[in-house]
């Protein structure tokens, strides 16, 4: 295990957030919840996961030296609703990062899911703990980086990098890019909420696109600001804020708002 201390800005401050690297752990996200104690900003990053998870516990393919395999995490005031939309400032500030490394247009499918040209490169997966009286929000963040395709098994038609970088420094690239986005998520709580909120929604790819949700059949109509999705099934207009979701091509649309 390797420490270092990044210097963050939150709320006009200078905070600390300590940066722990790691060989490997099963999951970022188990693990840093495992180290909770007294630091108020802290982040893990391990350089392969043994058990790398996304949401609903699905397997997320983490090979060594392969992609950022990272974990943010601090102390909130906010109540566990709050902490959820948490995952759209880790996707802009994804988005951010990769863009100054020379990825294309990356576009969010919601909630969680960062695609370049319709391929998964990113996953996001948001959780919130109590210590005590204490909230803690505790962001994974996974992203491709230096997969071949046939190393994403099954996913190697649906995921796919989200730069291309020719380095043999793939490590100290990693880390780079993995503390980019940790100065960039806490910078954007700078910015008012309602500008995050506009970004996500400019950026979002299932807006007005017909999606199959518990196979029902509906039209995205709006994203809420607390991140739920309305849809019109035909026979009622829902928000979701659960569940996955696939995108149709229009020519498959078929609301009948039946089960």
């Amino acid at each position: 295990m390797k420490k270092e201390k990044l210097i963050i800005q939150e709320k006009g401050r200078e905070v600390p957030c300590f940066f722990y690297k790691y060989s490997v752990v099963q999951s970022t996200n188990d693990f840093a919840k495992k180290m909770i104690k007294d630091e108020s900003h802290f982040a893990v990053l391990a350089y392969k996961q043994s058990k790398g998870r996304g949401r609903y516990d699905r397997q997320f393919i983490s090979k060594r030296n392969r992609g950022i395999y990272l974990t943010i995490v601090f102390r909130t005031d906010e109540n566990i609703k709050k902490v959820s939309q948490y995952s759209m400032y880790a996707a802009i500030a994804v988005k951010h990062v990769l863009g100054k490394h020379g990825s294309g247009k990356i576009d969010f499918k919601w909630p969680n899911d960062l695609q370049l040209n319709g391929l998964k490169c990113c996953g996001i997966l948001c959780e919130s703990v109590m210590r005590n009286s204490d909230r803690y929000a505790v962001i994974g963040i996974g992203v491709n980086l230096f997969y071949k395709q046939q190393e994403l098994g099954e996913l190697k038609n649906k995921a796919t990098n989200a730069v291309s970088i020719e380095t043999k420094k793939k490590k100290e690239k990693i880390i780079e890019i993995a503390k980019n986005i940790i100065e960039e998520f806490f910078e954007l709580f700078e910015k008012p909420h309602k500008s995050i909120y506009d970004e996500y929604i400019l950026n979002c790819n299932v807006l007005n696109k017909y999606v199959e949700h518990k196979n029902r059949m509906g039209k995205v109509i709006s994203i809420n600001e607390d991140l739920s999705i309305k849809i019109d099934f035909g026979d009622e207009i829902a928000d979701i804020n659960y569940g996955e979701i696939i995108v149709q091509h229009e020519k498959n649309k078929n609301v009948t708002g039946k089960e």
